[in-house]
């Protein structure tokens, strides 16, 4: 974890002990929770349980039995109300949404790792969800402009956009919300660029784009 001291990881997310939990447990370094050897020991065979489990409503409910953090930032409990904005915009895609275009999973992933880690400006990292989907983290930096939930709609609507245009790729609809949460994962064969620049394109609410929101 010494890697990441003092780099964009090293800033604090809120951690929930389940999706159902209304009080946040405590704030937690992000990069504890993408790289801690500690979490993935604890977690990775219910994970691997999860991602063999071919029944949709069984996936959920296991699901359901991992921690959880806001991306985001800590916000007051699980209201939108931001208290300290974390740096990130969470980003995820469901293989479920794209699986015409990319009716090979391995396609699908290493399509979204491409794009997130090599092509777009702030894309710091990169992984499976604790399902069949992809996990990424949108790099801004402080920004004061994404302090309210439309404000940060304005930059994720670019990031639709983004991904529509060169996937085309269909971004998780109910990631829509800057208090969203995100499931417990691992994946080793993930992505992480400490340089990765920053997200900066934004769209406001008159801009027309082909979306599925």
């Amino acid at each position: 974890m010494e890697d990441f001291k003092n780099t964009i990881f090293d800033t604090e997310v809120g951690l929930y002990k389940n999706c159902f939990a209304r009080k946040m447990e405590r704030p937690i370094k992000l990069y504890d929770w993408i790289f801690s050897e500690k979490g993935q020991k604890k977690y990775k065979p219910l994970i691997d349980t999860i991602r063999a489990e071919k029944n949709a409503q069984k996936r959920l409910k296991l699901k359901q039995e991992l921690p959880c953090i806001t991306p985001a930032g800590i916000f007051k409990d699980r209201t939108p109300k931001l208290l300290k904005f974390s740096g990130f915009l969470p980003l995820d895609i469901d293989y479920k949404d794209n699986q015409e275009l990319y009716p090979n999973e391995e396609d699908f992933w290493n399509n979204c790792k491409q794009l997130i880690n090599e092509e777009l400006d702030g894309g710091a990292f990169v992984g499976r969800s604790s399902s069949n989907g992809i996990s990424g983290l949108i790099y801004v930096g402080d920004n004061n402009k994404i302090n309210t939930p439309d404000q940060f709609s304005f930059f994720y609507r670019a990031l639709n956009k983004y991904f529509l245009d060169r996937g085309p790729l269909i971004l998780d609809k109910t990631k829509f919300n800057l208090n969203s949460l995100r499931f417990y994962s691992y994946d080793n064969e993930a992505l992480s660029d400490l340089d990765c620049g920053k997200w900066v394109e934004r769209l406001e609410a008159k801009d027309n784009i082909k979306t599925q929101y």
